[in-house]
């Protein structure tokens, strides 16, 4: 099992990640996701971009 940080918003990091795994193990069985993020307000009130809003809001 390897852990990678990984900015779930940013293209390139997704892309140089799932190459990554590619590479090593020629597929990816289990992905884990153990991102989090506290919010105060509702996503449609910040300035937030709509990918990264999605992103972190569920």
């Amino acid at each position: 099992m390897d852990l990678i940080q990984l900015d779930v918003t940013n293209d390139e990091q997704i892309a140089a990640v799932a190459k990554h795994v590619e590479l090593k193990y020629g597929k990816l069985d289990v992905p884990i996701n153990n991102a989090g993020i506290l919010r105060v307000a509702p996503a449609n009130s910040t300035d937030l971009p709509t990918r990264a809003a999605r992103t972190m809001s569920y």
